[in-house]
């Protein structure tokens, strides 16, 4: 007798924290060997699949935030995983306590194919948290430009504002020229 893939600890599936703590050949073997979306393992209604697009074992980001650059074969294996989520039946829009989504955290940490992959799977890119915050501001406030390119590709709004700034003053404080230009060029004004 094997192990049972889907077991238990704490509240939390062995695929959330395979996904959580960004193991991902683990996850492919467990999800290789049945495991399944378990929509009772969350830690504050965090799914596999924001665990996925989070790609990290921690959920605060540093202080001050340098880009992040994964090696492309990393960003397609957690693509990779995103959708075989996805084809489980994970909510591509779902949300944890915060309204946060999975693109949210895809966007925020810079994962590049995840945010492709959530987008093509009809992610909301427009999605906002309790405060306000948008995928797009967090791709802002964590220096992403390349993430800001994609979001605005596929639309993102460049006039809601995230608390109390819009995106073009959020990458102003940032002192991000060319994410500013991206802004101005997608039709930003203030």
């Amino acid at each position: 007798e094997g192990t049972d893939v889907n077991a238990l600890q704490e509240g939390r599936s062995s695929l959330w924290l395979a996904l959580n703590n960004d193991h991902l050949e683990c996850a492919q073997l467990l999800l290789a060997h049945g495991a399944r979306i378990m929509r009772e393992s969350v830690a504050h209604h965090r799914t596999e699949l924001m665990a996925a697009a989070n790609g990290s074992g921690t959920w605060e980001m540093p202080p001050d935030p340098l880009p992040i650059r994964f090696p492309p074969e990393h960003e397609r294996a957690e693509a990779a995983i995103v959708r075989s989520l996805l084809k489980q039946g994970t909510e591509v829009n779902g949300r944890d306590d915060y309204e946060y989504t999975a693109l949210h955290y895809a966007a925020q940490r810079g994962h590049i194919a995840v945010v492709q992959e959530l987008l093509e799977q009809g992610a909301q890119v427009n999605a906002q948290s309790w405060y306000g915050v948008t995928p797009l501001s967090l791709a802002i406030e964590y220096t992403q430009p390349e993430t800001v390119r994609l979001l605005l590709a596929y639309g993102a709004d460049v006039t809601r504002p995230a608390m109390t700034s819009t995106p073009l003053q959020l990458a102003r404080q940032k002192k991000n020229l060319l994410i500013v230009q991206m802004l101005r060029q997608a039709g930003a004004k203030k």
